[in-house]
């Protein structure tokens, strides 16, 4: 039974991505895709104006720029009448596009919960540049705590999963035809 959903995970993961670059990619000329691209840079500028995630920001960025570079790239060989080799990299365009939108997401519930983080900061009277102080009030204070822990969260994020972005778009572009 648990070596059976392997194929059935991997069969709707296929579906789904060619699902993605084949109709909802290609949608109304691409427009459906653009539209996402204009609310992806809107929830990126967010982060932008945080200077908690300065370090973050060129990770989130670079990874939205793949996107857009595997978009359009799969788009030119599509327009092109080429198929086959969009069809080969569907999965890997399915995974940096979901990359790429759990990032942003993250990245807006970091911004979120560091304003009011730092509100309680500064109720409580703790120093956030002071890590001995941080750790002993995160430690004693759960809401501080949980807020914290969304801002960590998007960091591992951008720190761990998005340089994986750099070899999706890699192998995109590649115009090996082996599988």
């Amino acid at each position: 039974r648990d070596s059976k959903i392997g194929s059935i995970y991997q069969g709707t993961n296929g579906i789904q991505a060619l699902d993605l670059i084949g109709r909802k990619m290609a949608s109304k000329g691409g427009m459906l895709f653009m539209t996402t691209m204009g609310w992806l840079n809107k929830k990126i500028s967010a982060v932008e104006e945080c200077p908690a995630f300065a370090s973050e920001l060129p990770g989130l960025q670079a990874a939205r720029d793949r996107l857009g570079t595997a978009a359009m790239h799969m788009g030119a060989i599509g327009m092109g009448g080429e198929v086959d080799l969009p069809a080969l990299h569907a999965c890997d365009m399915l995974q940096l596009f979901g990359d790429v939108v759990i990032a942003t997401l993250l990245g807006e519930q970091g911004v979120i919960a560091q304003g009011r983080l730092e509100e309680l900061a500064a109720e409580a009277g703790v120093d956030l540049g002071d890590e001995e102080a941080r750790a002993a009030w995160f430690a004693s204070d759960s809401e501080a705590g949980f807020y914290a822990s969304k801002g960590d969260n998007f960091r591992f994020f951008v720190h761990q999963f998005l340089p994986r972005t750099a070899g999706r778009l890699e192998a995109i572009t590649s115009p090996d035809r082996s599988a």
